[in-house]
């Protein structure tokens, strides 16, 4: 298996929504897993659970999250929960500094290392403002009642 150098391929449905820019031919036969929502992991911090709820919906939506996206979801959230302890944590140690002085603290590349990851993975997600405007999404159609019940995901319970 070869190694390549060099910035990974943009997926297919990603190019076909930016219209294809470069024109250059489509791949064949990529896997198109169906758009929907993955169970969220259990060990997410509270933010992490917060941040899962308030995305996930809209990401699948507009088709970008899938069952197979579940890992790199959960990473984005839980940096993104990491990040937020991190800064706050930050916020209470420069109140609690004397003469004005900052020190280096652990804090601090934590918060670093999460906004970097938080950063790359919001972009393959399509959650920055420059990744959507290079998005031309589909005309959306409603989606019928019946196809809606039969995409549910299904949990063994009845009711």
């Amino acid at each position: 298996m070869m190694c390549s150098l060099g910035r990974p391929p943009k997926p297919t449905g990603l190019r076909i929504l930016q219209g294809n820019p470069g024109k250059r031919p489509l791949p064949q036969g990529e896997p198109k897993p169906l758009a929907a929502k993955p169970a969220r992991p259990g060990w997410l911090l509270p933010e992490a659970k917060r941040e899962w709820a308030r995305l996930a919906p809209q990401l699948v939506r507009l088709g970008v999250l899938t069952q197979v996206d579940r890992m790199p979801f959960a990473m984005l959230c839980q940096s993104w929960a990491r990040y937020q302890r991190s800064q706050a944590r930050l916020d209470t140690l420069e109140e609690e500094d004397q003469a004005g002085s900052l020190k280096y603290r652990r804090e601090q590349m934590i918060s670093s290392r999460c906004f970097a990851e938080v950063a790359t993975l919001a972009g393959r997600f399509g959650l920055t403002a420059s990744d959507r405007g290079r998005l031309h999404l589909p005309e959306q159609r409603p989606v019928e009642p019946l196809e809606a019940f039969l995409a549910k995901p299904r949990d063994g319970t009845d009711g």
